[in-house]
């Protein structure tokens, strides 16, 4: 389970450390005008959504490399199924972890174990400085934004192209930065007293194969060895069709 902790421990999203007041003007009070600054991925709700992607991950003690598939489905629940072995294949891992907005579980297939919601948040919780929420694994993906009201305080800000995003999510501090034409580029969750932040930076294609949705996400903690990788390699609405 540690391993599969790690990736879930790096799998959970990104941060604002910032110690000044969020600068800028009220976000819009409209759900419409926060999901136009994610990946379409992140708001359609008519369609399923298959990501197929390589996964890296990088511990303090191990590293381990392998694939993952990501499903959205039409309600905004996530399932990621991962098989990945170490680089040497001594060591394999299959799971799926199923999340939706207020609920996270994994079924281990490997061991045949399965995790409810409340044994997985309680064992995450001894990784992190801060309360985790299962929404963070949806926000990161960009498969979901942050619901309006629980963001509080939060400010937009637009200058030379590019737009920020801050303010307090579920009691602790949330800056998402991007380009005016894409999804964010930067995501940053931290405490509120800032000693745990992890933050993710997202990558697009010059052209449309994955239909506005990154190329590449990397997250890490701030200060720390743990990084996960994801490459994608495909994005497509259920059963293969086109975007």
């Amino acid at each position: 389970m540690n391993r599969l902790s790690g990736i879930l421990l790096i799998l959970l999203v990104a941060v604002s450390c910032a110690d000044s007041p969020p600068s800028g003007e009220p976000l819009p009070s409209d759900d419409g005008a926060l999901a136009a600054l994610f990946p379409p991925q992140a708001s359609v709700s008519d369609a399923q959504f298959e990501i197929m992607a390589r996964v890296r991950l990088d511990l303090p003690k191990y590293r381990v490399k392998g694939t993952c598939a990501i499903f959205r489905s039409p309600d905004g629940s996530v399932q990621i199924d991962f098989v990945h072995s170490s680089l040497f294949g001594s060591y394999r891992e299959d799971a799926s972890i199923f999340v939706t907005s207020d609920s996270i579980a994994i079924q281990d297939h490997e061991r045949g174990i399965f995790r409810g919601s409340g044994e997985t948040l309680a064992h995450l919780s001894e990784h992190f400085e801060f309360d985790i929420v299962p929404e963070d694994v949806i926000v990161f993906m960009l498969l979901g934004t942050p619901v309006l009201e629980d963001l509080v305080d939060a400010r937009l800000s637009v200058s030379d192209g590019k737009w920020v995003i801050e303010g307090q999510w579920r009691e602790r501090q949330l800056r998402i930065e991007g380009e005016e034409g894409r999804g964010p580029a930067l995501l940053r969750i931290c405490s509120v007293d800032g000693k745990g932040c992890y933050e993710a930076r997202y990558r697009y294609e010059s052209g449309v194969r994955f239909g506005g949705y990154p190329e590449k996400i990397v997250c890490e903690r701030k200060g720390g060895s743990e990084r996960l990788s994801l490459t994608v390699e495909s994005v497509s609405r259920a059963g293969g069709t086109g975007l």
